[in-house]
């Protein structure tokens, strides 16, 4: 039976003036909903969004970093977990559900600053120019996120997916749902640079985890980088649908050009 997905990432609801869903009526025909992160900064008010929003199929949810940004980091997921409780929303992070016959396994995924292979200087520039590292919380406050936070959480998570991918392997499908990319293919919203070999903070927005495909992954499902992806590696088709920042004022269009509020895929 072919499950059809309909998928949306950094929606930047706190960066938005006047834009909202398709109505009810001219939504595409899905099975489920998956949000692949950054809606809101709070993520229970992004999953009451979501969920008042959509009642009429599954939807999945994971945390982005810009839901922590002003909060702690382990808070946010277990209020929006709170949030979704009783609704039609169910959050990952580090664990996984299932949808008819399609296992979905997710976590934010924070990037393990290797693309390059100089993990350390990586982690040094992240810690400089990213408003992550100046505006999230750990600890229950008490310390500001740092990049040695964030490479501890990307490994717990790969070892929760990969986990996850080996528990559901009698599933017909499954799907890995993250914000940040478990790949390296596509790119990042930087229009000075052509590429993302060419920027600096790619290593803190993406990982090259690829050989999690042999554990089968059907599809990956991922956000933050605000461009849209739509490429099959090997079997494992990647997918990336992100709004990004905007519009402010009627009649604009949104950041990422690309983005189509009503992509699905079947699987």
């Amino acid at each position: 039976m072919t499950l059809r997905i309909w998928t949306l990432s950094d929606l930047h609801l706190d960066a938005t003036r006047g834009w909202d869903l398709p109505p009810p009526g001219a939504r595409p025909d899905s099975d489920v909903l998956v949000v692949a992160g950054d809606t809101m900064p709070g993520f229970a008010r992004g999953v009451r969004w979501i969920a008042d929003r959509v009642t009429d199929r599954p939807v999945i949810m994971v945390a982005g970093n810009h839901e922590s940004f002003g909060r702690d980091i382990d808070r946010e997921i277990e209020k929006g977990r709170e949030a979704a409780r009783g609704t039609n929303v169910t959050v990952l992070h580090d664990d996984g559900c299932i949808v008819g016959d399609v296992a979905f396994v997710g976590a934010t995924f924070w990037a393990d600053f290797e693309l390059y292979g100089t993990r350390e200087a990586s982690m040094a520039e992240a810690a400089d120019q990213l408003n992550d590292f100046r505006r999230i919380r750990v600890h229950g406050y008490s310390q500001r996120l740092r990049p040695h936070h964030t490479l501890a959480r990307h490994r717990s998570s790969r070892t929760a997916i990969e986990l996850g991918l080996l528990l559901n392997a009698d599933c017909r499908r499954r799907v890995v749902v993250t914000h940040h990319p478990i790949h390296a293919f596509g790119d990042r919203s930087r229009p000075a640079l052509s590429g993302y070999a060419k920027d600096p903070l790619a290593p803190a927005y993406m990982s090259d985890c690829s050989a999690m495909f042999d554990l089968g992954v059907d599809a990956a499902i991922a956000g933050h980088t605000h461009v849209s992806l739509d490429l099959t590696v090997g079997t494992t088709r990647l997918i990336q649908n992100p709004k990004g920042y905007g519009p402010w004022s009627p009649g604009e269009r949104w950041e990422n050009p690309d983005f189509d509020p009503y992509f699905t895929f079947d699987i």
